[in-house]
């Protein structure tokens, strides 16, 4: 539930293989992709990588401002992942819209 009500989202989830060669002990990488336009901050796009118990997580705000705050705000959200168990590899926040997949 957002301020303005209820919202809906688009989720695309995909898993890359286990490692290369049968002796790779690699763990699968999953990654959700979705994106949320909730005013005032308007359109972020968000990707979540988890691999084992890391998380990577790039964020797309479409107004800069926008990407200022999240950018500022990016530490919380790290907090937040060891919160939850997961190592944050990285939290990344972008300005734009994600580049389009091939």
């Amino acid at each position: 539930m957002t301020p303005q009500g209820t919202t809906v989202a688009q989720f695309e989830i995909s898993r890359d293989a286990k490692g290369q060669g049968a002796a790779e002990k690699v763990a699968p990488a999953w990654r959700a992709r979705f994106a949320v336009e909730i005013e005032p901050v308007g359109l972020v796009h968000a990707q979540v990588t988890v691999t084992g118990e890391r998380a990577g997580v790039t964020l797309w705000a479409e107004r800069g401002d926008s990407a200022a705050l999240l950018r500022d705000n990016a530490g919380v959200l790290a907090e937040r992942l060891r919160a939850a168990e997961l190592d944050p590899s990285e939290v990344v926040v972008r300005d734009g819209a994600p580049p389009r997949p091939a």
